[in-house]
């Protein structure tokens, strides 16, 4: 994720987040589902004015670049890097471990204790993960107030499909490797005290971004080995569920 002087076009507070969203390409780029990278690489500002005009339909179904490291990407394994993303993680320091923790992830200054000490968060647990998740794409999106669809994706499914992706898989290993890599991400969280997150788990039955996406088997999310080529199709028909 680019610093704010980094943007280009850049993007000021006096723009306001109806600047963001599908009507800047970086926000896009970030917004864009992993599957349709290649779209919008390929031509972005006819991608963006796509998804803008309804021709193409982005769901809770489709999984965004920011929730991945794009340096691990790979189209034939869904999971390869994805919940190791930089602006993700950026997002849930800033809330969990308190706002000068976002960017360098050892730095806590202020006398406002952050919101993963006083709810007594003592791991990065896969609920406060989903929150990030779901902060994270309302912060990228243009939408001036929250609400829980924003154009064709509900949040609260996007929420519980995160949920889903660490509590109710079979593949332990990926969750372990990726929860052991948020461990060392968050140092800003206190070694004390019990959290208060929800520990329900919810199923569903969808095909899309999910469909596949442990099919690499007991290879790590930071393997470099590729599968054969696969390819899915997404829709909308995940199961609403309890949400945040």
């Amino acid at each position: 994720m680019p610093e704010a002087d980094q943007f280009n076009p850049p993007l000021l507070k006096q723009h306001g987040k109806i600047a963001c969203g599908w009507n800047h390409p970086q926000t896009t780029q970030l917004l864009c589902p992993m599957q349709m990278l290649d779209i919008f690489d390929n031509d972005p500002p006819s991608f963006m004015d796509k998804v803008k005009e309804g021709q193409i339909n982005i769901t809770a179904a489709n999984f965004p670049l920011f929730l991945y490291d794009e340096s691990m990407l790979d189209p034939t394994r869904k999971s390869q890097g994805c919940l190791w993303g930089y602006y993700l993680k950026h997002v849930f320091r800033h809330i969990f471990t308190g706002p000068s923790s976002a960017i360098s992830a050892n730095t806590h200054k202020g006398t406002k204790a952050p919101k993963g000490r006083i709810n007594g968060m003592i791991l990065p647990l896969p609920r406060a993960i989903a929150y990030a998740a779901v902060q994270a794409y309302f912060q990228l999106s243009s939408a001036t107030q929250w609400r829980q669809q924003i154009e064709n994706l509900d949040l609260v499914l996007f929420y519980d499909r995160v949920v889903n992706m660490l509590e109710n898989n079979p593949n332990k290993q990926w969750v372990d490797e990726t929860l052991n890599h948020w461990k060392l991400e968050t140092p800003g969280l206190v070694q004390h005290g019990r959290s208060r997150a929800m520990t329900e788990l919810y199923t569903f039955d969808s095909e899309d971004d999910m469909d596949g996406f442990f099919d690499s088997d007991e290879r790590s999310p930071g393997s470099k080995e590729q599968n054969s080529q696969g390819t899915t199709e997404s829709n909308d028909n995940a199961v609403n569920m309890h949400g945040i």
